[in-house]
């Protein structure tokens, strides 16, 4: 008969702290913020998972979606070079661009847009000065046109139309028209950190006198 009365003491005393434990949980899981970690679902509607440092509640991205699909970009989740999809550059990292509608360059789908390199800057291009200027019928000493404003670094290339080079070197040419009509000179920049690029000029050649 005590113990029986001891186990009824003992059962009425944790029966009320065993309530307040679990109501404490219940509260405690209620009130937790929107934007918590959730570690058992990381990516959620394309989100990164977001881990919290232990002095601040900056959010660090630790992962992005999956690669190929809308928004794996964000200016919060920058792409390296080769990845998407990004909206713009702001999406990629630093010395990227965001190009349109290149997805099927890496397996996507051909409207995914990828973080690619910034292409270079044009060429810079030279001026074409007349030293002689050409007559027709062509004759010696020939028209003379020569390049200014180069680069020893970059490549010059000439061609031209309606008219043929008598000398070629790589900042001069010698020209004899075909026709007393116009002819063109081209002259192609190159270069290793430089888009190639192009200047033309056009000439009528004069009388020849006599």
């Amino acid at each position: 008969m005590v113990t029986s009365a001891i186990s009824r003491q003992l059962t009425r005393a944790l029966i009320p702290a065993v309530g307040l434990a679990l109501c404490v949980a219940c509260v405690a899981e209620d009130s937790m913020p929107e934007n918590s970690v959730n570690y058992d679902n990381p990516l959620i509607d394309g989100e990164p998972m977001t881990d919290v440092k232990a002095d601040g509640p900056e959010q660090i991205p630790v992962g992005c979606g999956v690669l190929g699909s809308w928004g794996y970009c964000s200016i919060g989740c920058p792409c390296s070079e080769g990845e998407g999809d990004c909206d713009s550059e702001l999406d990629c990292l630093a010395g990227l661009e965001c190009v349109e509608d290149v997805g099927e360059d890496y397996g996507w789908a051909w409207n995914v847009d990828v973080c690619e390199p910034e292409p270079p800057a044009p060429c810079s291009l030279p001026s074409i000065t007349t030293l002689i200027p050409a007559t027709y019928p062509a004759a010696y000493p020939y028209g003379r046109y020569k390049l200014t404003n180069t680069s020893p670094s970059l490549n010059y290339s000439w061609s031209i139309t309606n008219a043929s080079f008598v000398n070629q070197y790589t900042y001069e040419v010698y020209v004899a028209p075909s026709s007393p009509y116009k002819f063109t000179l081209f002259v192609t920049v190159s270069g290793n950190n430089c888009t190639t690029s192009m200047i033309s000029k056009s000439y009528t050649p004069q009388s020849f006198p006599g």
